[in-house]
C-alpha cells in the first residue's frame, strides 16, 4: 500500500496486515502484486493507470478516469495494445436491487422500457475543497447515474440538463451546483429522468423505476432487494401503512393470515420439507402432570419448576454448560438472565408469540411505527418490528456480551424465509442485521442458496 501521507499509509497497512511501500513504482514492481486499486486525486488517474497496465497489473480506478475526454482517449489509445483489465468503480451495477431490475427488464417482464426515472440524493454536500477539484456535480455524482441509465436502456442520444444551487451558498461561490434534473432520449426511444441534490435529511437516496408497456419495475430505497412488480394481474406498489393497520396494529400482524403468520408458515414448511426423510419415526408424546409442592429452606411453598432454577443456577456456574433463551420477549429474557442464560434467538415465530402475551407493552411502539412509515407494506413493517424486539434482546444481552470478552450475550435473528433461494438477498439481510449491534448474529438456512450466503456473509463479518 503506498499514500502519499506515510503515516495515514503504514497506519492503514498495520491494520490490514500489508506492507507501506515507499512509493508507487515499489508497487508496482513488485510481482506477488496482482491488482492495484487507485483512490487518488482524478489528474492522477491517467499517468497511474498507464504505469499499472505496463506493470501487467490489473486495475480497479475511481470515476472519472480524467476530466478531459481527450485525456481519457489518449490513456485508452495508449494501453489498449496491452489488453489490459481495467475498471471504474461504477458501483450501482452491482446493487441486487438495482441488478434484479436490469434482469428483469432483459427477461422481458415489462416488454420494451418507455420510461425510467432515477433519483440520486447524498446526505450532505461535500466540503468545498472537494467541490473544486471534483470536476463539478454532473462528473462527480451525475455521472453515477448517467452509468445507470445506460445499463438499464442502452446508449442515449439526447440530454437536456437543468442545474440550480437550492442547499449551500458556498458550492455556488466555488464555480458548482447542488441540485439538478436530467432529462435524456435513449436509442431505442426510451425517456429518462434524473433528479440529484447534494443534501437529503434522511441519508442516501437511491431510487429508481422502469416503466413498459407491460408493467413496471421499481427498486426502492431500502436495504435487501426492493424490486416490486406491477402489470394486468397485479400491483406490487405498497398499501399505505394507516390502510393497513389500525394505529396499535389491533391483530393486524398476527390476525389469522397476517404477515407474521404467514412467514411462520413459511417456517413450517421449510421445517417440513427437512422431516420428511424421518417419517417413519414415532410422534413424541408430551405428558402434563400437576406440579409438585414443595419447600424451599425457609419454608415458602415452590413448585418444581420454581425449585429447579437452583440447580440450573449450579450447572450453569459449575460446568461448561451455556443456556439460550429461545425467546426475545425481555420479560422472559430478563428472567433468563437472572438465572444464568447467555443468549437469546428471534424470528417470526418468536415475535408472534411476544406479541400475544405482551401486546400492551408495543402497542405505542407500534402506533409510531406505522405513522412514521405511512406507505410502509405489512411486510416491510413486520421485519422492523422483529429487527426491533431483537435490538431489545441484544440491548439486554449486552452486558454479558461485555463481561465474557464477547464470546457470549449475543442474539441470534433469523434471515427472511423469502430469501431461503436468493444468495444475495440473504448476504445483504445479513448484513443489514449485524450492523444493527455488536451482539447480534445471524441464522442462515443450510440450502443451495444458503451455503454460499453463510460463506460470504462469515467473510464479512
Amino acid at each position: 500500500m503506498f499514500d502519499v501521507l506515510a503515516d495515514v499509509a503504514r497506519e492503514v497497512a498495520g491494520g490490514l496486515g500489508v506492507k507501506a511501500a515507499a512509493s508507487v513504482a515499489e508497487v508496482l514492481a513488485d510481482k506477488s502484486v496482482e491488482a492495484v486499486l487507485i483512490a487518488t486525486p482524478t489528474d492522477t488517474h491517467v499517468p497511474l493507470i498507464i504505469a499499472a497496465a505496463q506493470a501487467g497489473k490489473a486495475v480497479l480506478c475511481e470515476k472519472p478516469i480524467d476530466l478531459d475526454m481527450a485525456r481519457v482517449q489518449a490513456c485508452w489509445k495508449e494501453i489498449a495494445p496491452l489488453n489490459p483489465t481495467v475498471m471504474i468503480g461504477f458501483n450501482r451495477r452491482f446493487d441486487p436491487s438495482f441488478r434484479a431490475v436490469r434482469e428483469r427488464i432483459v427477461a422481458g417482464e415489462i416488454g420494451t422500457p418507455e420510461l425510467v426515472l432515477i433519483s440520486s440524493r447524498d446526505p450532505a454536500p461535500p466540503p468545498v475543497s472537494y467541490v473544486k477539484v471534483s470536476g463539478g456535480l454532473f462528473r462527480d455524482m451525475t455521472i453515477h447515474d448517467f452509468d445507470m441509465a445506460r445499463y438499464l436502456v442502452g446508449d442515449i442520444v439526447e440530454v437536456q440538463a437543468y442545474g440550480g444551487n437550492l442547499v449551500d451558498p458556498a458550492i455556488r461561490e466555488a464555480g458548482d451546483i447542488d441540485t439538478a434534473m436530467v432529462t435524456m432520449r435513449a436509442a431505442n426511444g426510451a425517456l429518462v429522468h434524473i433528479n440529484n441534490s447534494r443534501r437529503s435529511a434522511y441519508g442516501y437516496d437511491q431510487r429508481i423505476e422502469a416503466f413498459g408497456a407491460l408493467g413496471m419495475l421499481q427498486a426502492a430505497n431500502r436495504t435487501a432487494t426492493t424490486v416490486e412488480a406491477s402489470n394486468a394481474g397485479h400491483s406490487g406498489a405498497p398499501r399505505r401503512g394507516a390502510e393497513l393497520l389500525h394505529p396499535a396494529l389491533s391483530g393486524s400482524l398476527c390476525r389469522r393470515g397476517g404477515t407474521l403468520r404467514r412467514l411462520c408458515a413459511r417456517e413450517e414448511a421449510t421445517a417440513r420439507r427437512l422431516r420428511r426423510g424421518r417419517r417413519g419415526a414415532p410422534p413424541r408424546r408430551r405428558r402434563t402432570r400437576k406440579p409438585a409442592q414443595r419447600k424451599n429452606r425457609e419454608g415458602h411453598t415452590m413448585n418444581d419448576a420454581t425449585a429447579s432454577l437452583s440447580p440450573l443456577l449450579k450447572t450453569v456456574s459449575t460446568t461448561a454448560t451455556d443456556v439460550w433463551n429461545d425467546s426475545c420477549s425481555p420479560a422472559e429474557l430478563k428472567y433468563a438472565l437472572a438465572n444464568g442464560a447467555v443468549g437469546a434467538t428471534t424470528n417470526p415465530a418468536i415475535v408472534l408469540g411476544v406479541l400475544a402475551k405482551e401486546m400492551p407493552a408495543w402497542r405505542e411502539w407500534i402506533a409510531r411505527l406505522v405513522a412514521e412509515n405511512p406507505t410502509a407494506d405489512e411486510d416491510t413493517l413486520a421485519w422492523k418490528l422483529i429487527e426491533q424486539t431483537g435490538l431489545r434482546g441484544a440491548e439486554l444481552l449486552l452486558p454479558v456480551f461485555e463481561r465474557e470478552k464477547q464470546r457470549k450475550g449475543r442474539l441470534s435473528i433469523q434471515t427472511n424465509p423469502i430469501f431461503y433461494r436468493n444468495t444475495e438477498a440473504l448476504v445483504a439481510q445479513a448484513v443489514h442485521f449485524a450492523a444493527l449491534a455488536p451482539n447480534i448474529q445471524v441464522k442462515i438456512p443450510a440450502t443451495a442458496a444458503g451455503i454460499p450466503a453463510i460463506e460470504e456473509a462469515t467473510y464479512r463479518g
